[in-house]
């Protein structure tokens, strides 16, 4: 081989590499890139709600459940207790 196709081979490993590095570092492939946009056009992720603490009327117990709704008391009173949702301190 001579020194100009060393150097032709060199440089050609050079740029692909280069392009390789430039491709890994892409936060984002163009198909998620696609799908992100689809995903936020039907409206996206669902928010979480945060966690509420509930408090039983009937034997004081407490719990952590969700905000859309008060859980039954895990104690499995004769009736149904609803929980009661304890009041934030300020």
């Amino acid at each position: 081989m001579t020194d100009q196709t060393i150097d032709a081979t060199i440089d050609a490993a050079s740029a692909a590499a280069a392009a390789l590095g430039a491709r890994g570092g892409r936060a984002r492939s163009d198909a998620k890139t696609e799908a992100a946009r689809a995903n936020g056009q039907k409206g996206g992720r669902p928010r979480t709600r945060p966690s509420v603490r509930y408090r039983c009327a009937r034997c004081r117990k407490t719990i952590d459940g969700a905000a859309s709704r008060a859980p039954f008391c895990p104690t499995r009173h004769r009736t149904p207790v609803r929980m009661l949702r304890v009041a934030e301190a300020a």
